[in-house]
């Protein structure tokens, strides 16, 4: 995966037995940003890497049609 915040839910969902990982992909920034530095910290051989702070990208018409699309479907 090229997203480390995918990899990091789908990761989380692993060790939770959650089937659905939209469900973990629900939670607040904050929740998943704890759990990418409790692992970092915890198992360092652990395959989450934390992601580098970033500006927020700018918005393309893709992005937004995709952000319409999983509002529709969520």
């Amino acid at each position: 995966m090229d997203s480390p915040w995918l990899q990091l839910i789908f990761s989380l969902a692993d060790r939770f037995g959650e089937s659905d990982p939209r469900k973990i992909a629900c939670l607040p920034a904050e929740i998943l940003r704890y759990w990418e530095a409790w692992f970092s910290l915890t198992d360092p051989t652990c395959d989450i890497t934390p992601a580098a702070p970033s500006a927020p990208p700018s918005r393309t018409p893709v992005d937004k049609q995709c952000a319409d699309i999983m509002r529709i479907l969520g």
